[in-house]
């Protein structure tokens, strides 16, 4: 079948893609499906079943059907959907949801869950599962050959690792993905989660229906921020839906391509007409409507469940077709919250119903009847839960997905699940979660993955905490791989606590101890909690320093030093990090063990940060003595860091000659591990090292390998770093037009990061092009961009190149007066933060400025200044530029002999350097 017929069956019919062929009048090879059979409904392909009319929600519903019937024209969406509990934000949407499906929309839903908030992209893997066709459950070679299948549609097959990580499915590394750093592999699952979702964005559209968003982890919502910047394009409609939440009430505002609709209590009328609908079209009593409407306070679900605990406890009667509400029934009976009305529903079930409801709660928003026979206690005929589970769907509480097999449910609400799991005891809801977690265990089996968040959720709620502990510390590991640092720390902190818990009950869980402050400690201080994350590697040394004496003990010690080290480090206390890491030392005693590299290896970056390079290098010549020796396997990629850090060393120091070696040593180092990262970031380094050399072919050359890497591993942030670089070079060259494109190409990237600081320093950059170009309106708004932002995240080391080019730009408007300010701010914070060669440039330009402005004694004390310190920072470029603006301000003043020796020093300089407008621009100064 077509590609378009397959659109609007793949709902309900397994389809296979099959290669493309020739078709008569079709210029292009077609894809065509072949349909294999009908296949089971997904949870994310199937909305809640309402038997309520929608009422009044009218103006709510316009502004949401304008939003899709943009999505239809082509374009996206971001629609968030708000209000309280209850209040009747589901049924709006799938209102519409179900218009859309019927006009040819694909529409997947999703649900965060109160519980899950602990695991990293819950609901994408769901989202992620329906886009490619994965079932569930079922053979793994199944679910592998769908999940390569997917990512092959996209070209991106070598790339299945990532994905499959998410959805639980183990996907052998290969090269590419192997060598990703967690920040990176969580980038390159954000393009990839895009790539396929804009696969299936064909016409009509795609809508994507999320709820519950305040349930979700940091992590997915880092995943909808990106999907929500870059779907601007496409026709993708993002469907938030979400109570009051302080982390999403105004998350996507600024989005132009968002809508917020905010759904409120109902007005009497509409309540009045919901009620009569539930009565059966019967007319309902006064007291009744006076009664709902003091209640409910407008709230659809509280009237609803009024309705139905009223009618249940008999106090709502229907007697020869009118109703009647029992004149003895008080208000104080009435509960005041929804909450307290669930409750009373549930304490007026049979006893069976209201047992088989509360273990289905304690498993989760949706629920298969398979887990739920295995796991419910209390025994009695085979079709006690069937029959059960009938009248709870008939009653409102569950509702039955009718296509799937074996037999899943869902709670109609998830209030109605929340209530249902508080109303269990204590003692039994321990008992529930430990099966729970030991039917998931056998239904695994051997060698299969497991989920471990949901185990470990399972288990720590059961108290059994050696299993909490073990599936913690591996859900923690897993988030951590996959950069979901948020939900990493709330791992091992369960990890921890079940660990501690389990020591209090006499269990030996000291290993558990160890690693869950271990992990702690390292993702605190990725995400900046540096205090907080001291105190855990504390508490680890403190459990390692009661070990026996020994190699092991000392080498643990020494590393955790190095790890606290590197946190006071990141904090900018440098004395403590050097202090810490002697105390490693100490604690080793012999410098032979690998640790004692990287501990020298940390310090020497130390001394460099602090300009101490003397040191720097004596601690990097150490640690490479230490590596090269040992037999630790691990001293290889010790040694790669090694030399790039002794290349970024050198080249501070001005030995480029030892600069380039290292560099090249750190490219072979990398590349000899198949770390393909690590190699993109040496020849980056190699590229900044020729550049200051002022071979800039080389230079750009070692970019281009870097940028091809880049490209090749998804490190877009990566590439729009090299870009930049690589612009530099262009426009030092004079390829203005080239340059222009590269720092085009890297501002993009930055916008679809929402990198503010390097959006900031590409509109800098962008206008040092058109400052070149002469084309100075374009560059003074660049100009304004990059400023604006720069004092909006607070940013100030970069002013004094904006600065020096506002001023440049100002002069070239004619606005002296303008550009004598920005060129004295430029200066003036040069020197506060002690950029010499910045101060050099800014120099220039205050002395062309003066000469503009006629002040020539003093034009001429700048750039004799600038001159002065440009030569001694041996830095080629802005030197022969100076000495270009010193035989111009020469020459204006009829000093040939002066100029024309300036003019001789830059023109052989630019040739040397290849600079192509520089040195047509010396050609062309008459002296």
């Amino acid at each position: 079948m077509s590609q378009s017929t397959a659109h609007h069956v793949e709902g309900r019919v397994q389809l296979a893609a099959r290669p493309p062929v020739r078709v008569k009048g079709k210029a292009d090879p077609v894809v065509h499906y072949q349909a294999l059979g009908f296949r089971k409904a997904r949870r994310a392909e199937l909305s809640r079943q309402w038997e309520e009319p929608l009422v009044d929600r009218q103006e709510e519903l316009a502004q949401i059907r304008h939003a899709l019937e943009e999505v239809t024209a082509g374009e996206g969406r971001v629609i968030v959907v708000h209000g309280e509990a209850g209040i009747g934000k589901s049924r709006l949407v799938m209102e519409e949801i179900e218009r859309v499906r019927q006009r040819g929309l694909t529409v997947l839903t999703t649900a965060c869950l109160s519980y899950g908030q602990d695991t990293p992209y819950l609901p994408w893997s769901e989202l992620l599962r329906a886009l490619m066709e994965i079932p569930e459950e079922g053979e793994p070679a199944v679910r592998l050959e769908r999940l390569r299948a997917g990512m092959e549609r996209i070209g991106a097959g070598e790339w299945a690792p990532v994905i499959g990580e998410m959805l639980g499915l183990p996907v052998e590394e290969t090269p590419l993905t192997a060598s990703l750093t967690p920040r990176l592999r969580q980038q390159r699952l954000f393009d990839l989660t895009l790539a396929l979702i804009r696969q299936r964005a064909v016409p009509p559209g795609l809508v994507l229906v999320i709820e519950d968003a305040h349930w979700a982890d940091e992590a997915s919502l880092a995943l909808l921020d990106y999907l929500a910047r870059n779907l601007r394009e496409v026709p993708i409609g993002l469907l938030v839906v979400h109570r009051p939440d302080e982390r999403l009430d105004d998350r996507w505002r600024e989005l132009p391509h968002s809508l917020y609709v905010l759904v409120e209590e109902l007005p009497s009328l509409a309540v009045q007409e919901m009620i009569t609908h539930l009565l059966e079209g019967g007319e309902a009593p006064e007291s009744l409507l006076r009664l709902i409407q003091e209640k409910a306070q407008g709230n659809p679900l509280f009237a609803e469940e009024m309705v139905r605990a009223l009618k249940e406890g008999g106090a709502l009667r229907r007697d020869n077709g009118r109703w009647s509400l029992d004149a003895r029934l008080s208000e104080e009976q009435i509960p005041d919250t929804v909450h307290g009305l669930l409750q009373s529903r549930i304490d007026r079930l049979a006893e069976t119903d209201r047992r088989v409801l509360q273990v289905a709660a304690c498993i989760g928003q949706s629920f298969s009847a398979r887990i739920l026979t295995g796991v419910y206690p209390y025994g009695g005929p085979a079709d006690t839960l069937s029959r059960s589970l009938e009248r709870l769907t008939s009653l409102g509480w569950t509702t039955l997905d009718p296509l799937s097999s074996p037999p899943t449910y869902f709670f109609r609400h998830t209030l109605t699940r929340e209530v249902a799991y508080e109303s269990l005891a204590y003692r039994r809801r321990r008992e529930l979660h430990r099966r729970i977690g030991e039917f998931i265990e056998r239904e695994r089996g051997e060698g299969l993955p497991r989920p471990y968040n949901l185990l470990a959720y399972h288990f720590y709620q059961g108290q059994v905490w050696d299993k909490a502990a073990d599936y913690a510390l591996r859900a923690g590991e897993v988030a951590r791989h996959e950069y979901a640092n948020e939900a990493a720390v709330a791992q091992f902190r369960r990890a921890l606590e079940a660990a501690e818990e389990g020591a209090r009950s006499g269990l030996e869980l000291t290993p558990a101890r160890l690693q869950a402050h271990e992990g702690l400690a390292d993702v605190l201080a990725v995400v900046g909690e540096y205090d907080r994350a001291l105190e855990h590697y504390a508490a680890a040394r403190e459990l390692v320093e009661s070990w026996p004496p020994g190699d092991e003990r000392a080498r643990r010690l020494a590393d955790l030093c190095r790890r606290t080290a590197e946190v006071y480090e990141r904090k900018s206390e440098y004395d403590a990090a050097l202090q810490w890491l002697q105390k490693g030392l100490g604690v080793l005693g012999r410098e032979e063990f690998l640790e004692a590299a990287r501990i020298y290896r940390l310090g020497a970056g130390i001394y460099h940060r602090l300009g101490q390079n003397d040191q720097a290098i004596a601690w990097c010549q150490r640690s490479l003595q230490i590596a090269s020796a040992c037999e630790d396997p691990g001293k290889h990629r010790t040694l790669a860091h090694l030399y790039f850090l002794m290349a970024e060393i050198y080249r501070r120091y001005g030995d480029l000659e030892e600069a380039v070696r290292y560099a090249r040593q750190s490219v072979k180092a990398y590349q000899a591990l198949r770390d393909l990262f690590g190699a993109s970031q040496a020849y980056n380094t190699l590229g900044n090292v020729y550049f200051e050399l002022g071979e800039w072919s080389e230079a750009a050359r070692f970019y281009r390998q870097g940028m091809e890497i880049k490209e090749k591993v998804g490190d877009v942030y990566g590439q729009a770093v090299i870009a930049n670089n690589l612009g530099e070079v262009l426009l030092y060259q004079g390829d203005l037009e080239a340059a222009l494109q590269v720092y085009e190409r890297s501002l993009k990237i930055w916008e679809r990061l929402g990198a503010t600081f390097g959006i900031a320093v590409l509109h800098n950059n962008l206008a040092a092009v058109h400052i070149r170009s002469r084309e100075w309106e374009d560059a003074w708004n660049h100009l304004r961009c990059s400023l604006e932002l720069f004092k909006e995240i607070k940013v100030e080391d970069w002013l004094p190149e904006v600065y020096r080019h506002m001023a440049e730009a100002a002069a070239g408007l004619g606005r002296v007066d303008d550009a004598l300010a920005y060129a004295a701010a430029s200066l003036e914070m040069a020197r506060k933060y002690k950029m010499q060669l910045e101060e050099g440039i800014a120099a220039r330009v205050l002395g062309d400025v003066y000469h503009q402005l006629g002040r020539e004694e003093w034009a001429l004390q700048e750039l004799e200044g600038s001159l002065k310190l440009l030569e001694t920072l041996d830095s080629p470029y802005e030197t022969a530029r100076t000495h270009l603006a010193l035989a111009r301000f020469h020459a204006d003043m009829g000093r040939k002999e002066e100029a024309r020796s300036h003019l001789i020093q830059a023109v052989e300089i630019f040739q040397q350097l290849g600079a192509g407008l520089d040195l047509e621009e010396a050609r062309r100064l008459e002296v």
